[in-house]
């Protein structure tokens, strides 16, 4: 027969496990940004390469606002991209893409991105023609999500 003192020590011990538990399943859905940046981010990557019809296979923001995208024609038909809006900022981009082809984009946002290692999130929506039609948008379910380099 347990005694009393051991009972409550397993009932605080169940308590500490179940506490624990519910913090860890907090992080992990982003409710604390240290915790769930990472999942987040990863989130994002995954998202912005898959997109259609372009994708963002790779991307960079210094802390200066320089801006680096491996923008990639995830479609068939050739696109000119003509600007790439990151929140308020525009990029000008002018670059034609074959169905697949993907090309490095350089620009800045005209200000900081913060200190290194500081998280970035961004809206970003393309703007693009193709042989039949002009002024297309793809506008991004998911922010650019990153830290700054």
């Amino acid at each position: 027969m347990a005694s009393r003192g051991q009972a409550s020590t397993e009932y605080l011990i169940i308590l500490a496990v179940v506490i624990v538990v519910a913090l860890v399943v907090v992080g992990i859905l982003g409710w604390f940004p240290g915790l769930g940046g990472g999942i987040r981010e990863s989130a994002s990557r995954a998202y912005w390469k898959a997109a259609q019809p372009f994708g963002i296979a790779e991307y960079k923001i210094t802390t200066n606002g320089n801006v680096t995208l491996a923008l990639q024609n995830n479609g068939e038909v050739r696109a000119n991209v003509t600007k790439i809006y990151m929140g308020a900022r525009m990029i000008n981009v002018g670059e034609t893409f074959e169905g697949g082809e993907t090309k490095t984009i350089t620009g800045t946002l005209g200000g900081p991105c913060g200190s290194t290692g500081d998280t970035f999130s961004y809206d970003v929506k393309l703007m693009y023609d193709t042989a039949y039609i002009t002024d297309n948008q793809q506008l991004g379910d998911k922010p650019l999500i990153g830290k700054c380099i």
